[in-house]
């Protein structure tokens, strides 16, 4: 059986360490910590209208605040039925 392309010796240079240790964290935590960094970057691209980390990180927020309002509380579950569209990632992540 022929090995995939990217576990053949050299073709795939990795740009850290395999071995790195990355502490675990929620998706809501991650969103957090790279707006905290990098929040002016962009992290979607949705047909041509950027939004940046920071921008998400806001709705995200504001979405979970909303959820609050209405009696939702953390470690409540909460279904999202929506089409593929740009708001739905920072949805996601609401917390």
């Amino acid at each position: 059986m022929e090995s995939a392309i990217w576990a053949q010796p050299g073709c795939y240079e990795h740009p850290v360490d395999w071995d790195q240790h990355f502490e675990p964290l929620s998706l809501p935590d991650m969103l957090r910590h790279t707006a905290e960094r990098v929040g002016d970057r962009p992290l979607l691209d949705f047909y041509g209208r950027r939004f940046s980390y920071a921008r998400c990180l806001d709705v995200a927020r504001r979405f979970a605040c909303g959820l609050n309002a209405l009696g939702v509380a953390p470690g409540d579950r909460v279904g999202l039925y929506l089409p593929m569209c740009r708001t739905m990632s920072p949805l996601i992540t609401g917390r």
